[in-house]
C-alpha cells in the first residue's frame, strides 16, 4: 500500500538499516563462529517447504480462533532478548566466557531486553499517544532482532536452498494477498491489537492505521544474500542491494489502498542482483 513520503522514506531508512547491519554483522558472526555450516540439505528443504504451508495453516487457524496479545509479545520478546545476547556475546568477549560470573551478566542482560520489550508493548497498547512515543524502540529492536537471526539462516543454507525458499515464499505470499487476502486479515488483525511484527509507522493523525513492512519481507532479504556468504561476498552485496532496491520501488510505486505482496517483487530483484554479479 502506498504512503505518504515522509512513511515510505521512514520504513526505507529502517530497511536500510536492517541491510547494512547484515553486511556488517555477517563477517564478525563467521569470524567468532567459523563452526556455522551449510546444515540445510534437499531433504530438509522439502521438510521447510512442506512445514511452512503447513504452519502457516495451523498459525491463521490459532490466531483467529485462540489469539491472545500477551502470547505474540513474549515469543516477540524472546527473540529479541536472545538476538541482543548473541551479539553482546560476539563483541564482549567476558560475556562468552564458562562461569557463574558470565552466566549471570547473560542472564541479566537477557532479562533486562526481554521485560523491557515487554514494557514499552504494554506501553503501547494503552493508548494512541503511547504507541505514537515508544514505536521506535520496536521498530530499532525488531530491525536488530530481524538482522541477527536471519543471518544465522542464510549462512546454514546453500544459495540455491535459499533461492528455492524465496521462491516458494513469494507464491505463497502473491496467493496469500492476492488471492485468499488472509495476509491482508492477518495485517490488519495485528494493527487493530498494536503487536505488529514488523517495521510499523504509526499515521499521528488516525488512530490506528501504520505504514507497514512485514518483518517476513525483511527477514527474506537479509537470509538470502547472507547465502551467498561463503560463494563470494560480492554476490552477497548484490543480491541484497537488488532485493533491497525491489523493495524500494514497490514502496513508491505501489497504489494507495491497494495491499502488495512484497515477495514476488524482491525475488525478481533478486534475480537482478544476482545478475549483476554474474556479469561483474
Amino acid at each position: 500500500m502506498k504512503h505518504n513520503m515522509w512513511k515510505t522514506a521512514t520504513i526505507i531508512l529502517y530497511l536500510l538499516a536492517a541491510l547494512l547491519s547484515a553486511f556488517w554483522l555477517t563477517p564478525q558472526i563467521v569470524q567468532r563462529s567459523p563452526d556455522i555450516s551449510e546444515m540445510i540439505s534437499p531433504g530438509i528443504l522439502i521438510g521447510l517447504i512442506i512445514g511452512i504451508v503447513i504452519g502457516s495453516a495451523i498459525a491463521w487457524w490459532y490466531l483467529l480462533k485462540h489469539f491472545k496479545p500477551k502470547n505474540v509479545d513474549w515469543l516477540m520478546g524472546i527473540v529479541i532478548a536472545a538476538s541482543v545476547m548473541r551479539v553482546c556475546t560476539l563483541f564482549i568477549p567476558f560475556m562468552d566466557e564458562v562461569s557463574w560470573t558470565a552466566f549471570i551478566v547473560r542472564a541479566a542482560v537477557t532479562m533486562f531486553f526481554l521485560f523491557g520489550f515487554i514494557y514499552v508493548l504494554r506501553k503501547m497498547q494503552q493508548s494512541w499517544s503511547e504507541t505514537l512515543r515508544w514505536y521506535f524502540v520496536v521498530n530499532f529492536l525488531m530491525v536488530f532482532a530481524i538482522a541477527t537471526t536471519s543471518i544465522y539462516v542464510g549462512l546454514m543454507m546453500r544459495p540455491w536452498v535459499a533461492a528455492v525458499i524465496l521462491l516458494v515464499l513469494a507464491i505463497y505470499d502473491a496467493i496469500a494477498v492476492w488471492k485468499l487476502g488472509s495476509m491482508v486479515q492477518l495485517a490488519q488483525f495485528f494493527m487493530e491489537r498494536r503487536i505488529v511484527p514488523a517495521i510499523a509507522i504509526p499515521y499521528k493523525e488516525e488512530e490506528g492505521r501504520f505504514a507497514l513492512l512485514g518483518g517476513g519481507d525483511v527477514f527474506a532479504m537479509i537470509f538470502v544474500s547472507v547465502s551467498f556468504w561463503k560463494v563470494d561476498q560480492l554476490a552477497m552485496y548484490c543480491v541484497g542491494i537488488g532485493s533491497f532496491s525491489a523493495l524500494v520501488l514497490l514502496l513508491f510505486f505501489s497504489q494507495k489502498k491497494k495491499f502488495y505482496p512484497a515477495l514476488p517483487f524482491m525475488f525478481v530483484g533478486y534475480l537482478v542482483g544476482l545478475g549483476v554479479w554474474w556479469l561483474l
